[in-house]
């Protein structure tokens, strides 16, 4: 007896569980996901609808309050409602919708299937253990789901074809299919589903619905209208009316021979995009859809243990403008939180000119996060002369640069070289890496760099100082660099040619090969509490900008 309860326990268990994803509107919202983040969602009241060969292919809900249907033609669709937003059908938009809401079922099944271009399958047999049961596994599953804001039915059964027909069936009571996977209620479900649902599917993932169509046509008409009015007939007779073909697709929908499914693998690189009818024409705007969508690529490397060394985003106007922007990671740089810094540092980098319609997210070139990799930790070195370096540091610094020279080539990459001059410009400059291997060793020493530091100087010096133009106010001059400018009262004098007896020589001369410098450096501050290091030039009695803290 115990052993007779122990098989049927293991027949039980080994019996495989197919849960049905179909995104019916997905067509209409692969335009609109992620829209619950956008505060005033005028998008989601305002009437829309997808079309295709100039008809109404799909509507939103506001649309429908204006009386418009699928297969209107578009004259009558505007006529209807003036304010009417049209798009026209994208598969590849589509597309990569799919591969999203792939990625996040990956998370919960290792087997996934992506059946058609609107369903999902998983086997869940296993996963129902991994998640303590089936509620759980639905539950956390649905959550994930609800996050891309995206509508879907869902249903549970023994075999890919049975699932996927009962998740277009089944629409009204779903409770059926998420909570109880019994076999009988399956089987009942599929005995009452008319014969045209199954020109819904089709023979096998890489052939057309045209087959099924035309069969279930040819079934209906001689009088069978249900699922189970057919699997009476015998297999024979239906073998020799509508081909072998057909006589295994109804075995392989009752479970009697095995449905040879291409799953998803994983995918060597991440993408997903988002577009906006009303366009975003500002930064806080862009980060909305930004944070849902880093987060999805977060869950994707996690899911797979990889990591992602460098970002793109690239965003897409109205007018047809695109513009890219790279963001390159480290290997501890995997949150949500830092890659949105990230982003926003270098968005407010750039002007957005027109309305953006599409944003896109991609990343590839991922690694393994058990690789071992060699980290060089550059700042160790800043205050080391190469000679002083250890046989690992110097092993280490030269595979830094055999593997920058075989991405860049080695005329694409320099070194920052120091002199000992005494004007700021020309105290540093960039050489080819190749080349400061000839050079002698800078005279430049590191106890003047150390006393240097100890300055208040500016991080960046710019290539080309800029003028600073006078604001008069009430007879007093103030200087006016993007606004107002406040001077501290600590100031430097940097002077060359000082000991020359001739005067004539403190002046610009274009015949002279050596320039005369007299510069009194400052610190200025506008209202906004940046700094610049600037100075007034002595002989062109004009003040410039040098730098910016």
């Amino acid at each position: 007896m115990k052993q007779a309860l122990t098989k049927k326990l293991y027949e039980k268990l080994s019996k495989k569980l197919w849960l049905s994803l179909y995104f019916y509107q997905l067509p209409l919202e692969a335009f609109t996901l992620g829209k619950y983040l956008n505060e005033d969602n005028e998008e989601q009241k305002s009437p829309f609808v997808v079309i295709e060969k100039s008809k109404l292919l799909y509507c939103n809900q506001t649309a429908q309050a204006y009386g418009l249907t699928n297969n209107m033609k578009v004259a009558t669709a505007y006529a209807l409602c003036a304010d009417l937003k049209i798009k026209e059908r994208n598969p590849s938009l589509e597309s990569v919708c799919l591969l999203e809401l792939a990625n996040v079922a990956y998370k919960f099944s290792s087997q996934v299937c992506l059946y058609n271009n609107k369903t999902i399958l998983l086997e869940v047999s296993g996963s129902c253990r991994l998640f303590s049961d089936l509620s759980n596994l639905l539950k956390q599953l649905n959550d994930k789901i609800s996050l891309i804001d995206i509508s879907f039915y869902m249903a549970i059964a023994e075999t890919p074809k049975q699932s996927f027909l009962l998740s277009i069936y089944n629409q009204e009571n779903l409770d059926i299919n998420t909570q109880n996977n019994d076999h009988l209620e399956n089987n009942r479900q599929l005995q009452r589903m008319p014969i045209g649902f199954i020109a819904q599917d089709s023979f096998t993932q890489t052939k057309k619905q045209d087959s099924l169509k035309k069969i279930a046509l040819k079934i209906k008409r001689m009088g069978i209208n249900t699922l189970g009015d057919l699997f009476i007939l015998p297999d024979a007779t239906l073998g020799r009316r509508f081909g072998r073909d057909f006589l295994t697709y109804l075995y392989r929908l009752k479970g009697q021979v095995e449905d040879p499914l291409e799953l998803y693998s994983t995918a060597d690189s991440f993408s997903i995009q988002r577009c906006f009818l009303s366009g975003l024409d500002t930064i806080e705007q862009i980060l909305f859809p930004a944070r849902p969508m880093l987060e999805s690529l977060v869950c994707f490397l996690s899911s797979r243990r990889k990591m992602a060394s460098k970002i793109t985003w690239r965003f897409e106007c109205f007018n047809g403008e695109q513009l890219t922007i790279d963001i390159l990671l480290s290997s501890h740089v995997q949150s949500t939180q830092q890659l949105m810094e990230l982003t926003r540092l270098k968005l407010q980098q750039f002007y957005i000119k027109d309305k953006i319609e599409m944003v896109f997210l991609e990343a590839g070139n991922f690694s393994c996060k058990n690789e071992k990799q060699t980290v060089l930790e550059l700042s160790s070195f800043s205050n080391v002369r190469q000679e002083d370096l250890n046989d690992n540091q110097k092993e280490a610094l030269e595979h830094l640069k055999d593997r920058i020279t075989a991405r860049l080539k080695k005329e694409n990459y320099f070194k920052l070289l120091i002199h000992d001059e005494y004007l700021p410009e020309k105290q540093s400059t960039l050489g080819f890496i190749q080349e400061h291997k000839a050079n002698k060793p800078s005279t430049y020493s590191h106890k003047e760099h150390r006393r240097d530091k100890q300055k208040q100087l500016p991080l960046w010096l710019m290539q080309k100082v800029e003028r600073i133009t006078l604001y008069s106010n009430n007879q007093n001059q103030q200087l006016n660099y993007k606004g107002l400018l406040t001077i501290e009262p600590t100031a430097e004098r940097i002077e060359n040619r000082w000991w020359s007896q001739d005067n004539s020589t403190h002046h610009l001369d274009k015949n002279s090969l050596i320039q005369s410098t007299c510069r009194d450096y400052f610190i200025a501050k506008n209202k906004q509490g940046n700094g610049y290091w600037i100075f007034f030039d002595q002989h062109q009695s004009q003040w410039f900008v040098h730098g910016i803290f």
